[in-house]
Parts: C-alpha cells; structure tokens; sequence
C-alpha cells in the first residue's frame, strides 16, 4: 500500500485510491451518525456519573460544533484525494482528530481495550481499524517531520 500522506514543497499531500474514499467518507457518517455514543470510551468523569453528565451539557454545543467542523473539513479534502491535494495545518490536524475520533469508535464497539488488540481475530472491523490506525501514523510522522528541529 503506498503512503496516503507524503510531505512535498507545496506542503502535506493526501492521495488516495477510490476505495479509500469510499471507506473513509462510510467511516465519517459512522462516526457523524454515532452522536455520544456509549462505545466510546472517553469519559471526562468516568467514576463520576453525575460529574460527567454536567461536563458533556457544558460542552456538548462547542463540541458538536468542532466535531462537524473536523468532518466537514475531511470530507472536502477527502473528494479531491484521488488526483491528490495539499493540505493546511488546520485540515490535518482536522484529520488527525477525525481518525482519532473513529478509532476510538470503533474500537468501541469492538470491546477493544488493550494493547493486545493487534493479536485478536480476523474481522472486517479490525482491518478498518488497522487502516485507520496506519493512516493516522502516517499523518502523524509527516506533521512530526513538518515541524522545526529544536536543537537549532
């Protein structure tokens, strides 16, 4: 599988094949779809109920908010993939949070909870989830490579 981001002279690039679109705009309305799901497990208060309730009212509109604004995002870079296209800062980053997003989703509602999940079963959830995990790597060491060295 070639590389899906590559850092260029005109910035980061995202190319990919016409399956991948397909699979990472399913992926986006899963997630778009998934609201504040139960899988998810991220609780800001996860001993706390209560706690955690009042947390995601405060925030639920601007969360919603910057989660539609992340998907929005990925989903018009993501049409122009396929001849490939140059992203700003902000767009991966909005990315990065988007595969993030859907990762944790999914791994979710596979009861995925360790470091061993790599070992269990085959399944077509799996495979996504491994996808998305290398897609999100990949994003990260092209942004990590992006940034000025600190020894200088």
């Amino acid at each position: 599988m070639s590389e899906a981001f590559s850092l260029e002279p005109g910035g980061i690039k995202v190319q990919l094949a016409s399956w991948q679109i397909v699979l990472l705009h399913d992926v986006i309305e899963l997630v778009e779809a998934s609201g504040d799901d139960p899988a998810l497990p991220v609780r800001a208060y996860p001993d706390e109920p209560e706690e955690d309730a009042q947390y995601r009212r405060l925030i639920e509109s601007e969360r919603s908010q910057a989660r539609a604004a992340d998907q929005s995002a990925v989903s018009l870079t993501l049409d122009a993939a396929a001849e490939g296209v140059f992203l700003s800062r902000a767009e991966a980053e909005a990315w990065l949070r988007v595969l993030g997003e859907s990762r944790l989703l999914i791994a979710g509602r596979l009861g995925v909870v360790d470091s061993d999940w790599e070992d269990d079963e085959d399944s077509e959830e799996l495979a996504v989830l491994h996808y998305l995990s290398w897609l999100q790597s990949s994003l990260v060491e092209i942004l990590s490579d992006e940034l000025p060295d600190a020894s200088n």
